[in-house]
């Protein structure tokens, strides 16, 4: 049988962001729970239970979905930021020293192809529970782990967060930067 491995595809912003980044000139270190939809309450819950275990210099941002927003809100403090939702989610993956998020296929591969610390917390409830096998692939590429919902408490948590942020960024997976175009390719190539 033959195949051909196209990767996924990544919104072209995202490559651009990468290719821009500079770095911060602030002394913050800036963590991004990155929620949004499906499971993303225990990420918002956890996000702000960190507001006061993590150091001082650490920077909470959440993008928290649209249901929990006016929660999440209501609970930050003066490190925390939290928006709804977002479109265009780049700037905020690319100002993050550590991602904590889902591992839904199209938007862990993005946050992999950041190349910023990623923790994995896959939403036990999916079908054929495909998040944890795609946190478990994500992880091959040195600059993510996974922590199953079962076993996260905000230490463990609070701690794997410390370890990532002196993580040196060290990408073992192939980005395929254009799995755009090598599907178009191929479907071309089919129907020409």
């Amino acid at each position: 049988s033959n195949y051909l491995v196209t990767g996924i595809p990544i919104r072209r912003e995202f490559i651009e962001s990468a290719q821009k980044y500079y770095g911060r000139a602030d002394l913050q270190k800036k963590v991004l729970f990155l929620g949004g939809s499906q499971g993303a309450r225990k990420l918002n819950k956890l996000a702000i239970e960190h507001k006061g275990i993590l150091p001082k210099e650490y920077q909470i941002f959440i993008i928290s979905g649209k249901r929990d927003y006016d929660w999440v809100s209501s609970k930050r403090n003066g490190r925390t930021d939290v928006i709804p939702f977002t479109l265009t989610p780049w700037k905020e993956i690319q100002d993050a020293d550590v991602i904590i998020t889902r591992s839904g296929a199209l938007y862990g591969y993005e946050v992999l192809s950041s190349n910023r610390p990623a923790i994995f917390i896959p939403f036990p409830f999916a079908i054929d529970n495909h998040q944890y096998y795609n946190a478990e692939y994500f992880s091959q590429s040195g600059n993510a782990i996974i922590i199953e919902e079962k076993d996260v408490t905000k230490e463990l948590l609070a701690e794997k967060i410390k370890e990532m942020m002196q993580r040196k960024i060290k990408t073992k997976i192939e980005i395929i930067l254009d799995a755009d175009k090598r599907i178009a390719d191929v479907v071309l190539k089919e129907i020409g």
